[in-house]
């Protein structure tokens, strides 16, 4: 059997670092409202006994092409950063916002279908 699949769901990624609360900025909540929906990511640092989670946040967002997404960080500091578009990557800094934007790769989706 071979994946036949394309992936041409639409995601954004927010790497997050604090600075008045703790730098990886685990405990901060990340809302991003899609038309009428609205939905929210944890960043944790982990799950279950003796395991890790991924610190930068892959928000999924089906076919929409952009978010506007606000931070809560851990201190009680809320963050808008406003309508972002997919398929990039964002260095977010708390109490200075948006530090860098790149494109996210498409290669490693495609390999995945492809059973590569």
């Amino acid at each position: 059997l071979r994946p036949t699949a394309t992936f041409a769901k639409a995601r954004l990624r927010l790497v997050l670092e604090g600075t008045r609360c703790n730098r990886s900025a685990l405990g901060a909540v990340v809302t991003a409202t899609v038309g009428t929906r609205t939905l929210r990511w944890h960043v944790k640092g982990s799950s279950s006994y003796l395991s890790s989670s991924e610190l930068p946040l892959t928000l999924g967002l089906g076919a929409a092409d952009s978010a506007k997404v606000t931070v809560q960080w851990p201190g009680g500091i809320s963050e808008e950063l406003g309508t972002l578009k997919t398929d990039q990557e964002y260095r977010v800094r708390e109490g200075l916002g948006l530090m860098a934007t790149t494109p996210l790769s498409t290669g490693m989706l495609q390999q995945a279908a492809h059973g590569r």
